[in-house]
């Protein structure tokens, strides 16, 4: 693998460490076009290891995502391929010390959004919302969810919701053309409708 097609995605300083990581293990890494429904992407074909991250996100985003992914492959070995749940305990520890031993890497800023992570890992990245915030810019200029007001309407795609009372982490939206309801997460960015 050339780790120097990496150089442009991940924060300064972070090759050697990548390069610690990897060079055990054959790895196929892929750099993606934006994909709405994941970030990343770890699958094991034989003894190859395949890894994709999605090449649109800032270079902390993206090696984040890395991490989460390698974690993946890292408890697949240290557990020795016996069959582990995707995001379970033997992740979890895994991606709690990767995220630890590479906090150095990251701004000042999100460090501590990293190191609260790793206390308690998140199979999701928009299911932490320290890290969803601040990782993962809004670089769209939208509103989240969470910000508008209750009763706003907004548009999700083609869909014209009206945010409704918030239910643990989500919002219930009731679509306004066929009275749908829809449980939605606070860190969606909406379209909100100028009432």
């Amino acid at each position: 693998m050339h780790y120097r097609q990496l150089e442009n995605y991940v924060p300064k300083d972070a090759l050697p460490l990548i390069e610690t990581w990897f060079s055990p293990f054959k790895i196929q890494l892929r750099i993606t076009p934006n994909r709405k429904t994941k970030l990343g992407d770890y699958r094991k074909n034989g003894i190859l290891h395949s890894i994709s991250v999605n090449g649109n996100l800032s270079p902390e985003a993206f090696f984040f995502v890395l991490t989460h992914e390698f974690a993946h492959l890292k408890a697949y070995h240290d557990f020795h391929g016996k069959l582990i749940l995707a995001h379970g305990k033997e992740w979890k520890e895994t991606f709690s010390k990767l995220l630890i031993d590479s906090a150095y890497l990251y701004s000042t800023e999100i460090q501590p959004y990293i190191l609260q992570h790793a206390r308690k890992p998140k199979a999701s990245v928009t299911a932490d919302p320290g890290i969803a915030k601040n990782l993962l810019r809004n670089e769209s200029g939208l509103p989240y969810l969470e910000d508008l007001p209750e009763g706003s309407l907004f548009y999700i795609g083609n869909k014209l919701l009206q945010k409704g009372k918030k239910r643990k982490i989500r919002y219930l939206c009731h679509e306004k053309n066929t009275g749908k309801k829809y449980l939605v997460s606070g860190l969606a960015q909406v379209n909100r409708v100028k009432e």
